[in-house]
């Protein structure tokens, strides 16, 4: 079974008068913006989000990823998700309940300022450069879209598979290495040896 990863980022603003309900707009993904993950070097295509907005998903936007704190969802237009030069472009009106106040209050007193995005990769591309894995998501499934406290992605985690996928590559890549290595040194003659008549350099 596919795994959900999730990736959080500090992109979010709050337009309404004082007041008033508003909307909330950032964005909970950026392209070809590089990250580090899990040891991994990953940034996300602006290709990735085309299948699954093609396929109008009925997503959710929740608080902190939790299931039970619902404030918005695709279906209803409470939320509407697009993608721009930028990234995944979130647009969210959250609904007049006392969970949507609550986190309207908190993001217009700044407490609350950064989104984040459940998904379950499709297609990704990984290769070795300059001594680390980089992984590139080419194709996802977006599951939802949450307001959460913290937007750095260091405590995320890549799937099981990505990751057996690239500890694979990187102890391929090392043994290449160091096949090279070992053709190299076959190829160069060790000092001492006759050359030519010669010996180190004299005769």
């Amino acid at each position: 079974m596919s795994e959900i990863e999730y990736r959080a980022q500090k992109a979010l603003e709050l337009r309404c008068p004082h007041g008033e309900m508003g909307e909330l707009v950032g964005y909970a993904s950026t392209f070809d913006t590089p990250y580090e993950v899990d040891g991994t070097v990953e940034t996300i295509s602006p290709r990735a989000f085309e299948r699954t907005l093609k396929d109008k998903p009925d997503v959710f936007a929740l608080v902190g990823h939790d299931p039970s704190r619902v404030v918005g969802r695709t279906s209803n237009k409470t939320l509407v998700l697009s993608t721009d030069e930028r990234g995944l472009r979130v647009t969210l009106r959250p609904v007049n309940t006392q969970e949507g106040r609550d986190l309207v209050a908190l993001v217009r007193s700044g407490t609350l300022d950064s989104m984040s995005f459940g998904f379950i990769v499709r297609d990704d591309k990984l290769e070795v450069r300059d001594g680390k894995v980089h992984r590139s998501i080419e194709d996802l499934e977006l599951h939802e879209v949450s307001v959460v406290a913290y937007p750095a992605n260091s405590a995320a985690r890549i799937s099981a598979r990505a990751k057996r996928a690239s500890t694979d590559l990187y102890s391929a890549h090392v043994r290449s290495l160091r096949s090279l290595e070992a053709k190299r040194r076959m190829l160069i003659p060790p000092l001492g040896i006759f050359i030519g008549g010669t010996k180190n350099g004299t005769v």
